[in-house]
């Protein structure tokens, strides 16, 4: 796996080291923090080295240097070939097309990785920006699904290719 930095058109994205993700979730509000998964969190401090499937990646700024967020995978590709991302900008910096960069900039990272075949994304119903975004990057919309951690959500799907489509 050949391990980056991944550029955009403004942005470079970079793996990020345990003590990075470490020190990004302290500061993080209680209520962020209540909602980081246990699973997850034991992954991230067993791993010997950055894995972009754990560890996921900063959003710097090129002409700033600013890191301006961040974007990761949920997990390593499951049994189908599916990844999930989640990607956040801080505010002081959206509405400028970074979430597209990043987001485009990951998914198209992972679909050349072997054995990916799809990458998935889940918003809120009435998140309608990064409902922009993944309609910007080429995602379809799934349709309603019921997760456990979120309730009701929409699904999203970049395929690729080679991949059969989604059943519907």
């Amino acid at each position: 796996m050949s391990i980056l930095p991944l550029r955009s058109h403004h942005l470079d994205i970079h793996l990020q080291s345990t003590q990075q993700v470490m020190a990004h979730l302290a500061a993080l509000s209680p209520e962020d923090q209540a909602e980081i998964s246990p699973e997850w969190l034991d992954r991230l401090r067993a791993s010997v080295e950055p894995s972009p499937w754990t560890h996921g990646f900063a959003i710097v700024e090129r002409m700033s240097g600013d890191v301006i967020g961040t974007c990761a995978f949920k997990g390593a590709p499951d049994a189908e070939g599916v990844v999930e991302i989640a990607y956040q900008i801080e505010p002081a910096h959206q509405r400028r097309g970074y979430a597209r960069e990043a987001a485009r900039a990951v998914s198209h990272y992972a679909l050349e990785e072997k054995g990916v075949r799809c990458v998935r994304a889940h918003t809120r119903a009435d998140n309608d920006a990064s409902a922009r975004v993944l309609l910007a990057c080429g995602f379809s919309l799934i349709g309603p699904t019921e997760l456990p951690d979120d309730g009701l959500v929409h699904r999203w799907e970049l395929r690729g290719p080679g991949a059969s489509p989604q059943p519907r």
